[in-house]
């Protein structure tokens, strides 16, 4: 499974952001929207950096893979899922 796989099982969307730092690189997020990680009681927004969009999407596949997530976390229709261990940027 990638990352657009589980973004549309899970009804969301892929999000990648470019973000201009002080010395003026270019910085690039990624993350799946409304997507929280559960870490015991909390939850952790979680996403990938990169100084591309593939290495972001990569970083974020590795950062989330094997996690329990939640999606639309504090709505009537929240729902925790298993990401498999085995999730891909592509």
């Amino acid at each position: 499974m990638n990352l657009k796989e589980l973004a549309d099982i899970a009804g969301k969307s892929v999000n990648i952001y470019g973000t201009i730092k002080d010395d003026n690189t270019l910085i690039f997020t990624a993350s799946i929207s409304d997507i929280e990680i559960k870490d015991g009681p909390c939850l952790i927004s979680q996403w990938g950096k990169g100084k591309t969009p593939e290495q972001a999407l990569q970083d974020y596949a590795f950062n989330i893979k094997g996690e329990t997530a939640v999606s639309n976390a504090f709505q009537n229709d929240r729902r925790e899922f298993k990401i498999p261990t085995s999730l891909t940027a592509f």
